[in-house]
This record gives structure tokens, sequence and C-alpha cells, in this order.
């Protein structure tokens, strides 16, 4: 399990291990470049079903069809180019898991469910200079984008011989038929009891499943009573064999059995050598067998799923959890849903310490330094709340010695900025981050705050500066990176040992200071103490000084005789 971490109030924490922090502030609250990752759940046409994925800038320009199933510039990758104005890496979850995978009988399926699946063609043919091997090639959207050499394979063909069909011990009304081709039986269950399970054993000259190859598959069509089960052969088998029908509940019990004998045409049938394929960027291969020549194998059958519900997004706060990244985004307008996010961020800083900010759509009655509320609704294309996704990149990747205050937007969305100009102020007041025209085509970021506003005398209004906190978490992250990996159960509770946690703290706040992030700074606003009652732990204690922008400006002008 990872490392204790979040909030204290006491020294409470034994026999836990890890580092805990407190933010207050003290008079005046006062880095380097954050490092620009930016999470969420998003929907999605083409990508992993139930997992954490994570692309990057670079891969996302270079290989954005690969990863999304269609071409950078596409709609379908609008709120992606969004996170990319700025954010050096997002870390995904598809919300929106559940649809079908597109299939090619005999070939294999599309890596991930989703439409654009149905836009892969699969082609089989002789290699142009060795007739004893064939070319593989994968087909997106009518580009070629993998072409494998393997060898020929041949199969040969199995033929079956029905025989003699018996009937066994009768289970209430259950019934089996068997049905044939050359080289596969089908058994179909009928009327099948609650509680029975259906299965198949096969029979040879020396006993139950000797010598037998081949592969026994449960269809699992389970519709009501019936099952169907197949069974086919991999080699020919040396004389007779018995397949039965049989239930299973307090015993095994055989409902009906038929006899066949076997056969073999060798070679009848050629083609590529499957077991030697690797799967690419869009198919999984079937593996077994061989596979036919043919110019043109066509995937079908792949759709999106549509439907989110909150227990998608909860999956996908769950999923993303064990992963680091600085800024995390909800663009959902359901409020129980902002609420599902915001309890989780506010759990994993004062329980995980897990130090990364939210960012949600009308939603200030979080009132929490952490969670930061866009009032302006996207128009036109796409969903309302869709400005978080820029906005948790921009902070994501902000320079610590900067902050949000009047900075451009620089997307593609349409964003609603006709608020009364009198009533900006009112609502930024309010605990809303606002974007507005400040002229025909310039929209603007207005003040970096967060929603925070339940102030107390040790916890005032700085916190609910956006700059503050991404400092705060900024300094918190470092010392705890360092710290657990570096002192917890090595570093030695004396004097020189506590010397060496405070050298550590000292050389992220000089960094700091350099940078221009910190004011008036001092290394004597760092202490290391020694808590007498727990030889075991180290109170740290440090004021931070955070350099102010210019967010204001007074002139005065005299006119001179």
């Amino acid at each position: 399990m990872p490392l204790g971490g979040g909030e204290f109030k006491a020294y409470n924490k034994e026999p836990e291990l890890g580092t805990w922090i407190l933010y207050k502030t003290v008079g005046l609250l006062t880095s380097p470049q954050t490092s620009g990752i930016t999470a969420g759940a998003l929907n999605f046409d083409w990508a992993p079903d139930n997992e954490v994925f994570q692309i990057t800038d670079s891969e996302f320009k270079n290989n954005a069809e690969v990863l999304t199933g269609h071409s950078y510039n596409d709609p379908e990758n609008l709120l992606l180019r969004e996170i990319f104005r700025h954010a050096t890496t997002y870390i995904g979850y598809r919300l929106n898991s559940g649809g079908r995978k597109a299939k090619s009988s005999g070939i294999g399926e599309a890596k991930y469910t989703g439409k654009p699946g149905n836009n892969i063609a699969v082609s089989v043919l002789k290699n142009i200079n060795n007739e004893e091997r064939y070319d593989v090639s994968t087909y997106f959207n009518g580009d070629l984008k993998d072409i494998q050499t393997v060898p020929e394979a041949s199969l040969d063909e199995i033929v079956l011989n029905k025989g003699t069909e018996k009937s066994g011990t009768a289970v209430e009304t259950a019934t089996a038929t068997f049905a044939f081709d050359k080289n596969k039986i089908t058994v179909q269950f009928s009327n099948v009891p609650e509680g029975y399970k259906p299965s198949v054993r096969i029979k040879g000259q020396v006993g139950i499943l000797a010598f037998i190859p081949g592969r026994m598959e449960d269809m699992s069509l389970s519709n009501g009573n019936k099952h169907i089960i197949t069974y086919s052969p991999g080699a020919p088998i040396n004389g007779e064999m018995t397949v039965e029908a049989v239930l299973t509940k307090d015993k095994v019990t055989v409902i009906n059995s038929c006899t066949y004998t076997c056969s073999v045409n060798e070679a009848v049938q050629t083609g590529a050598d499957a077991t030697q394929l690797i799967d690419n960027d869009y198919v999984i291969f079937n593996k077994t067998g061989l596979i036919e020549e043919n110019a043109g194998y066509t995937f079908t059958g792949g759709s999106t799923d549509t439907t989110v519900t909150g227990q998608d997004h909860l999956d996908a706060i769950n999923a993303l959890e064990p992963y680091f990244f600085n800024d995390i985004f909800c663009n959902s307008t359901d409020d129980s849903v902002k609420e599902l996010y915001v309890s989780n961020i506010d759990r994993m800083r004062r329980q995980r310490g897990k130090y990364c900010r939210l960012w949600v759509y009308d939603y200030v009655q979080a009132d929490n330094e952490a969670v930061t509320s866009i009032k302006n609704p996207v128009t036109g294309v796409g969903n309302e709340a869709d400005l978080v996704c820029w906005a948790a990149a921009y902070s994501s990747a902000i320079d610590l010695a900067n902050e949000m205050t009047n900075k451009p937007y620089d997307g593609e969305l349409e964003i609603y900025t006709d608020y009364p100009e009198v009533q900006i102020p009112l609502l930024v007041s309010q605990g809303n981050f606002m974007f507005h025209n400040i002229a025909l085509g310039d929209v603007r970021t207005y003040t970096d705050i967060n929603t925070f506003q339940s102030f107390t005398t040790d916890r005032d209004d700085q916190l609910a500066n956006n700059k503050v906190i991404r400092v705060l978490d900024y300094i918190h992250n470092e010392e705890e990176s360092i710290i657990n990996s570096q002192d917890i159960g090595t570093l030695k509770n004396n004097p020189e040992g506590r010397v060496t946690l405070w050298n550590r703290c000292v050389d992220i706040f000089e960094g700091l200071w350099k940078s221009g992030v910190l004011r008036d700074y001092s290394s004597s606003d760092i202490e290391v103490n020694e808590i007498e009652s727990d030889k075991y732990a180290v109170h740290l204690v440090q004021s931070v000084n955070i350099e102010g922008t210019v967010r204001r400006v007074y002139i005065n002008s005299y006119v001179l005789e």
C-alpha cells in the first residue's frame, strides 16, 4: 500500500508511515513549471475499455488516428485538441465503455470497441517473392497500416461420420440433440432445469478425453434454458468416439449420446499461418489454424456505446486515483456527478495526501480550495461544460511564478461571455472562475480563483487564490516525493538527521525563490523539530511567502503648465 499522507490535526498517525501536511495562512501567504499532466474521463469512439491510458502531446499530434480512431483535425478529437493546447500528458479513461468490437470471421476482431472498427480491412495474399509465404496486410480507412509476412500453412480436413444416437437417463423434460458437419459437432440442450449445468464429454477407445485433441466451446446462449456447445476435433481419432450430453447437479447424468467415426483428407486447405501473426494497433488476430487467401476481409459489427452513468464516473475516479496528475476535470452538467468528483478529490487530498486540483462547471457550492468552478457555458458544438478541459490543462502546465489571470483563451470552443460588465466582479466574488471578452475575438480569463469561501482566521481568502494552491501543492508534492523515497524508515531521528531533512526542504524553497515564485525567502522560514512524545516522528514547520502578480494598476496623471 502507498505511504500515508493528507492533513493532520494532532500527532496521532502511529503506526502509519508517511508525510502529513496542513495548510494555514499567516499574514501574507505567499516555482518552476508544473509537469503539465491533466487527467479526466471522456467519451471515446476508439479507446481501451475500463482501464486508464496515457497520451502525450507528441503522440496525439503524430498518431491521433491510432489512438482515437479519428484524424487529428476531426470533430471527434476537439476536446483532446483543447487539452493539448497546454498539457504535456493526458491521463485518460473512457466513460462510455461497453460498445461492440468489429469482427471478421476467421481473421480476428478490432483492438477496441467502437464504430471505427468497421473501417478495418485485412488482405491475405501470396508474397510475390516467395510463394511459400503470405503477406497479411491491415488497412484502416483504406490506408495500409501494417503488413506481416508469415509462412504458408496447411490444414487437414477432418470428416466426421455419425453413428448411433442413444437416449440416456431422463432429467425432467431436458433434451439434447446432435448435429454435425465435416469437422464440428453441435449439441443443443433444451428445457434445462434450474440448477443443472450442461456440458459435453468425449469418450475415445481408452476412456473419457483420452488422446482426443480438439476444442470445446460453450456458445453460452443461456437464453432461458437453452445452451449450445460445439466440439471441433483437432486431429483424426483412431477409431470410434462417443459424444455424451450430460447435466450436472449433485451428480453427472447422461441424457443423450452419439457415436462418431473419423476420417481425414490431408492438406485440403492452405493459407497463411495464423499462429505467426502479431496483433497490431487495429486488429487482434485469431492465432489458430490458418487464414485463407483473400484480397479483402472486412470487419463489421463495431458499435460505440453512448450511455454514461454516475457509476461510470465513479469507476473513472477510482481508476485514475493511483496515477500522478496535476489537475483533473469533470465535464458533466449533472450536479450529483460534480459532487462525486468534489468529495473524492477532497478525500484524496485530506486522507491520502494526493495534492491535485479539480475543474468543474458551474458548481461554486463546492467551497473548496482544490475545486475551481467555471461559470461560462460553451455554446454551439459540444457540451456546455467542455471548457473545463482547456482550463485544467492550462493550470496543469502553468509556470508557478505566473497565474491564470487575464490569459487569452486560445482554443476552438465558442464561449458565452455576454455577462453585464458590472455583474462579473459579483460573480467572481462568489467563487466563479470567469472568462470575459475584452475586445472583439479576444476572450480572456478574469481572475485566477477557486471556490473556497469559508474563510477563518487561519484559513483566509489567500487560499481562494489558485496560484497559492498550485505553489503549496508543488512544495508538498516535492517534499513528499523526496521524504517518502529517501527518508522514511532510513533517516535517523537525531540532530544530524533532522538537519538533513531541513536541507532537503531548503533546496526546494531556494529553487522557488530564485525563479521568482517566493518573496523574501529565508532558510529560517523552515524548521524541523523533534517531537518528544514520539521518537519516530518530527514536526516540519515552514512559512511560505508567495510572490504576487499585478492585478490592478492605479495611475495618477498630472498636467503641468
